[in-house]
């Protein structure tokens, strides 16, 4: 978890509820310009990146979001799945604000997602997370081979996953950008799950 959540709990809270008003706001004007004319709901895709941003802080308090590690979470989890997700723009900027664009960068999220996963494993073989559940992610990045060697199973992301990952593109552009160390646009046409 990253140093914003321990913040004093009143801080916390007003810090948290200060985004979501900064969050909501360019959503009203968007459906309030929308009303004069549809094409203002385009305006959405370039929100989203902001909006889960600026709503990180209250879906992490309100547990909707489970940290494994500060760059791994689960996505509302249940006891039948855990829908692991990389961590958001508010935790690239919390996290990894001082790691170096590139190789360094990469290795950071990779060590960050073993740590998750390796935090999953001990959740449940400790009986904290069923056996049975089901650890789902997608994503446009993931290296058949090494996934094989650690027991995951692949293939292609459903209609969701894909839709989830484009409406996201924003985000992925610059956090994929971040990892290589220069200007580059993830490859989400074989996005697997």
């Amino acid at each position: 978890m990253n140093d914003f959540y321990h913040l004093p709990k009143a801080l916390l809270w007003l810090a948290t509820l200060l985004l979501m008003i900064l969050g909501f706001a360019p959503a009203i004007l968007i459906i309030e310009w929308a009303y004069t004319s549809p094409v203002y709901y385009l305006l959405f895709l370039p929100y989203i990146p902001f909006a889960q941003f600026a709503f990180t802080p209250f879906f992490t308090l309100i547990g909707a979001y489970r940290y494994y590690s500060p760059m791994l979470l689960g996505y509302m989890a249940t006891n039948k799945q855990i829908d692991l997700h990389s961590g958001t723009s508010f935790d690239y900027l919390m996290v990894m604000r001082n790691t170096k664009a590139g190789r360094g960068f990469r290795n950071t999220i990779f060590m960050y997602h073993l740590e998750g996963i390796l935090k999953l494993i001990e959740l449940i073989e400790s009986k904290q997370i069923l056996p049975s559940v089901q650890v789902v992610g997608a994503s446009y990045f993931f290296n058949q081979r090494t996934l094989r060697k650690m027991g995951f199973e692949m293939q292609k992301a459903s209609g969701f996953y894909t839709l989830n990952l484009y409406l996201n593109f924003i985000d992925l552009c610059w956090m994929y950008s971040f990892s290589q160390g220069k200007f580059a646009i993830p490859n989400l046409v074989n996005a697997q799950k």
